[in-house]
């Protein structure tokens, strides 16, 4: 669940830019194996925590997460609902599928990125990053 404190430069409301994203994973050995592998989700995971949740089936996907995750249902909803560190506004992020959800995180506007994992003697993990807008560059050719 995110639990940090995000810098904006911008606080406007507009359509989602082309992103990019560089992220620094600091984790103990014994961990960063498991992350490498599962490198797809963990920046899907980290691009939905820029957005709030819609709102829409709330309960019905907080119930679910909380039997999945084994967390607090007041407290998913709270991080979901949450448009402190949603910088990116709200979408829908997630709905029910099958017996649990399905997440929609957003990285379709997320055209680089960067994961770099550093190996750490903490027995946490600990992510630091960095999202940006992707400006368009002009290709020049000279004849």
């Amino acid at each position: 669940m995110k639990q940090a404190t995000i810098k904006s430069k911008n606080t406007t409301e507009h359509a989602v830019p082309r992103l990019g994203i560089r992220i620094q994973i600091q984790t103990p050995r014994a961990t960063e194996q498991k992350l490498r592998g599962s490198s797809k989700k963990l920046l899907d995971r980290i691009m939905t925590s820029f957005y709030q949740h819609s709102g829409i089936e709330m309960s019905e996907v907080t119930r679910r997460l909380s039997y999945d995750l084994n967390f607090d249902e007041q407290d998913i909803s709270k991080y979901l609902y949450d448009s402190t560190l949603s910088v990116l506004g709200r979408r829908r992020l997630l709905w029910p599928w099958g017996k649990t959800v399905q997440w929609n995180p957003g990285d379709d506007s997320c055209v680089a990125g960067k994961l770099l994992f550093v190996n750490s003697r903490k027995d946490f993990v600990e992510i630091a990053g960095e999202l940006y807008e992707v400006k368009e560059k002009s290709l020049l050719v000279t004849k």
